[in-house]
């Protein structure tokens, strides 16, 4: 956004500015609750920044990650959890398998 606009946003001779940082607390928002599987996370965010003007923002990229989340497939430590090993996710073909693939076996 900041290459775009450079000198901010300019709507009714009011400019707004672009700031890296609200990207980087919205993103850090959204990542920590899709781990937890909360939206607290964001009430959070709120009490540590002090930026209330940030909420819209924030409270839309926590419930999207979380309902990323829940439409997504089980994650590989839910798979190796279940079946007690854990092959990487990115393998070749069977021939050079031996060569880049690992398996993990849990006890």
């Amino acid at each position: 956004m900041a290459a775009w606009f450079p000198d901010g946003i300019h709507t009714d001779g009011t400019i707004y500015p672009i700031v890296p940082g609200g990207y980087a607390v919205v993103g850090a928002a959204a990542l920590s609750g899709a781990v937890t599987h909360t939206v607290s996370t964001a009430v959070i965010v709120f009490e540590l920044t002090g930026q209330i003007s940030h909420i819209l923002p924030v409270m839309i990229a926590v419930i999207l990650a979380n309902a990323v989340l829940v439409f997504t497939p089980p994650k590989l430590y839910v798979h190796a959890g279940q079946n007690k090993t854990a092959r990487s996710m990115i393998c070749p073909p069977d021939h050079l398998a031996p060569l880049l693939c690992f398996t993990v076996h849990f006890h």
